[in-house]
């Protein structure tokens, strides 16, 4: 079975009316994509306002850059967790 390519602002509006599709026809690739994040969750579904979430994130992101927790690869990469 071949399936139609769809964009996103397609998705965006089948999504928005509630429209259910087959899995798998809505993959796509996103890059560069950061793997492990880690973030806290309970950070982004806080009442708090989206300026303080965007410095939180900011400040978090550059304290693991500057511990040396960041890797970036620039060929393809195949992670196996541990």
């Amino acid at each position: 079975m071949i399936f139609p390519r769809l964009d996103i602002q397609t998705l965006l509006e089948l999504a928005g009316r509630g429209s259910v599709l087959p899995p798998g026809i809505t993959r796509f690739t996103v890059s560069p994509r950061a793997l492990h994040l880690n973030y806290p969750l309970h950070e982004l579904s806080s009442g708090k306002p989206l300026e303080y979430k965007e410095a939180y994130l900011k400040q978090w992101v550059e304290e693991r850059v500057t511990k040396k927790g960041v890797r970036l690869y620039a060929e393809a990469t195949f992670l196996f967790d541990e």
